[in-house]
């Protein structure tokens, strides 16, 4: 999103930063020099920070989905 910043969603335990991300956030512009995990329940309290920290790294908890 312009001057906002990007969004990976992350199934899995490893959740690496891929190639090229820091110069495709420089793309968005002012404040766009950001990512944003989005993450299930099971992963969010064992995020950690990766490669290139240069990168804003952010965590969304995204709930487990309920049928109504």
């Amino acid at each position: 999103m312009p001057k906002f910043g990007g969004f990976q969603v992350t199934v899995g335990k490893k959740h690496d930063i891929k190639g090229g991300a820091a110069k495709d956030l420089m793309k968005l512009g002012t404040g766009g020099n950001r990512l944003f995990f989005l993450l299930p329940p099971l992963y969010y309290n064992d995020f950690t920070k990766k490669e290139p920290q240069s990168i804003k790294q952010f965590t969304i908890l995204v709930p487990y989905p309920e049928e109504i």
